[in-house]
């Protein structure tokens, strides 16, 4: 299950299924508060659109999990990512089966960094959270590359391209959205999860 938090982007999100295509079902998470932005959305068929209390990013992969808690394997994405070619997402899913992390060349980190994971469902009821609960907006994908590293899991796919407009490549515009995402304050709970919880819940998945 794709799991698409949304915010203040309702064009961003229509076109994302427009060039993106995704065959896969997946679940569009909306804030209660910013829902008039969204009234004319229209989600494929596979796909659910949640609509809930106003949260961060994490919260909201959480709160997905949560809902959702037998999927076969989740993907933790954004409305800021278009993906070719079609059929992208079977694969990567495919690639990351029930306990491996699978992604695709977001065109800013290649194979540094597992932007935009796909997560095998195994793993991630394992480790009990989608999102980090150390972290509200950035640093996830971070932490699922740590511990996929730990585990020997990551599986990088070059010829899949999940490209992210993102401001710091100026493929977007620096927008409320992205302002109101703290990054120090995200780098600290990021800190806080390698010094806290890292090496159980590494070993959890060992188990």
């Amino acid at each position: 299950m794709i799991v698409l938090p949304s915010r203040g982007r309702p064009d961003s999100l229509r076109e994302f299924f427009e060039v993106s295509r995704p065959q896969e079902p997946g679940v569009v998470m909306i804030d209660d508060d910013n829902l008039h932005e969204y009234a004319d959305l229209r989600v494929p068929q596979n796909w659910e659109l949640v609509v809930g209390p106003r949260a961060s990013y994490v919260t909201l992969l959480n709160v997905a999990f949560e809902m959702y808690p037998t999927e076969p394997w989740y993907a933790c994405w954004g409305d800021d990512v278009r993906c070719r070619p079609v059929g992208w997402d079977t694969a990567l899913a495919f690639m990351a089966d029930t306990d491996g992390i699978a992604y695709g060349d977001d065109l800013i980190n290649g194979e540094t960094l597992c932007g935009l994971p796909f997560i095998g469902g195994e793993l991630v009821r394992k480790v009990g959270w989608l999102g980090c609960p150390t972290l509200k907006h950035l640093y996830s994908d971070t932490v699922w590359r740590d511990i996929g590293k730990a585990l020997d899991c990551l599986r990088y796919c070059p010829e899949i391209i999940t490209e992210h407009l993102h401001f710091s490549t100026g493929k977007q515009p620096f927008d409320l959205t992205a302002q109101e995402r703290p990054i120090a304050g995200d780098r600290a709970g990021y800190e806080s999860f390698l010094a806290t919880l890292f090496e159980g819940t590494v070993e959890r998945c060992r188990l």
